[in-house]
């Protein structure tokens, strides 16, 4: 019984400082700006601001400059991912660099060109929501399963591919299929 007396006062205590410590200050704007950027959300911010959830949804609703910084940083963020889950999916180029010495204490820097394939299950992952139709099994329906139903195998153009992944299609019995040719 002595417990449940000071859990409720320190329930009380605590609801009262949320209240009091609930007061608007402009420099929330930068710093939700910054923290949605990296990923927070309404409960996060209110637990960095020391407000509660409830006054955070009221803030973005009636500042339209905090509720602004949130969707600002949030959509930045989601372009970058879709960006880098595009690229993911089609591959590409960057550069390495590599310092050398040689044996008589010169060094020397050197740049490697490089190429990341793309990823396939991430291919498949943007072609099942683009192309649903054509990438999904009958019933329309992702499977969880590591195998892959591709209803459409043989409309794949195989001269966008580089050499590895031409070694790979035909390893996997992916034949380019001839122009003019009937299935």
């Amino acid at each position: 019984m002595n417990n449940r007396k000071s859990f409720l006062k320190l329930e009380r205590s605590s609801s009262d400082y949320i209240e009091e410590n609930s007061k608007w200050e402009d420099s929330y704007i930068d710093k939700v700006y910054e923290m949605c950027k990296l990923g927070s959300n309404d409960q996060l911010l209110a637990i960095a601001l020391d407000v509660s959830p409830t006054t955070i949804a009221k803030w973005k609703r009636n500042k339209p400059e905090f509720r602004e910084a949130i969707e600002k940083a949030k959509a930045k963020v989601n372009h970058q991912v879709a960006v880098a889950f595009y690229l993911s999916c089609i591959g590409y180029d960057y550069e390495e660099t590599e310092t050398l010495e040689s044996a008589d204490g010169k060094i020397s820097v050197k740049t490697i060109k490089k190429h990341k394939c793309g990823d396939p299950i991430a291919q498949y992952r943007y072609l099942t929501l683009r192309q649903r139709d054509e990438w999904c099994d009958e019933a329309g329906r992702l499977n969880g399963s590591t195998s892959i139903t591709i209803n459409n195998i043989n409309n794949l153009d195989l001269s966008l591919l580089n050499t590895e992944e031409i070694k790979l299609a035909l390893k996997l019995g992916i034949q380019q299929k001839s122009i003019g040719t009937e299935e």
